[in-house]
């Protein structure tokens, strides 16, 4: 504690004294450089992901009707809409359990689920009129990378698991538990798999879509945890 303040706010220390460099950070980091990567490295001149994009799809192309592209759609729709009703359910709650035990910084924790979809929203459209890569089909009329769907998704599930749920299980006199990188990378790849292939199956992005969306969702999350942290207040 310091004076006379009625909070307490530590710094992550090693052992040797240097500050470390938060598991958010880390991921942060690396997902924006993959999202740079991957919508640079693939385009009509051909690479090992454009190769690999083509194959899958010529495979579904072949295993799949026009019906069963529009089942895979609506049941991604369905699936983005749960996610974000569980963000804004869980970041509502974070709120009231933090300001009825007197803490402080509950206005960026409500906002941390508006301010991340609306931070999406903006970078994927910039992102998509940058690279200008066309959809695998015409089910989509505007450019394909990165995938929105996988992005929110992604956001919501590393939101969840890693910003709001910490939070939860916190006491009232200790810092939230951080969640770790393991953490981190396990709310970017199930987001991935399960939405990432839905997508993929409803024909409406390549593979290499669906891995930049959760890396760009996963970021957001990583963002808004980096500026609640430094935001934050515990009631000592």
């Amino acid at each position: 504690y310091t004076g006379h303040c009625s909070c307490q706010y530590r710094k992550q220390q090693s052992s040797d004294g240097q500050l470390e460099i938060s598991p958010s950070v880390q991921l942060l980091v690396a997902c924006v450089l993959a999202v740079a990567l991957l919508g640079s490295t693939t385009g009509p001149e051909g690479s090992l992901i454009t190769d690999v994009d083509g194959y899958v799809h010529q495979f579904l192309i072949a295993a799949l009707s026009p019906e069963d592209h529009r089942f895979f759609a609506a049941v991604s729709n369905r699936l983005d809409d749960f996610g974000q009703l569980l963000a804004w359910l869980l970041a509502g709650l974070s709120t009231l359990i933090l300001l009825s035990t007197r803490g402080e910084g509950g206005l960026p924790l409500i906002l941390s689920t508006p301010s991340g979809l609306e931070g999406i929203k903006f970078l994927q459209r910039m992102l998509k009129e940058i690279f200008h890569r066309q959809r695998p089909s015409e089910l989509l009329t505007d450019f394909s990378y990165p995938s929105a769907h996988t992005a929110r998704f992604a956001f919501c599930v590393a939101l969840v698991l890693c910003v709001l749920l910490p939070r939860l299980e916190r006491s009232s006199k200790q810092a939230p538990r951080e969640a770790s990188a393991a953490t981190w990378w396990a709310a970017a790849a199930v987001s991935w798999i399960v939405m990432g292939s839905l997508r993929v199956l409803a024909d409406a992005h390549w593979p290499s879509d669906t891995a930049g969306g959760a890396c760009l969702g996963v970021s957001m999350a990583a963002a808004i945890d980096i500026v609640w942290r430094r935001s934050a207040y515990i009631v000592s």
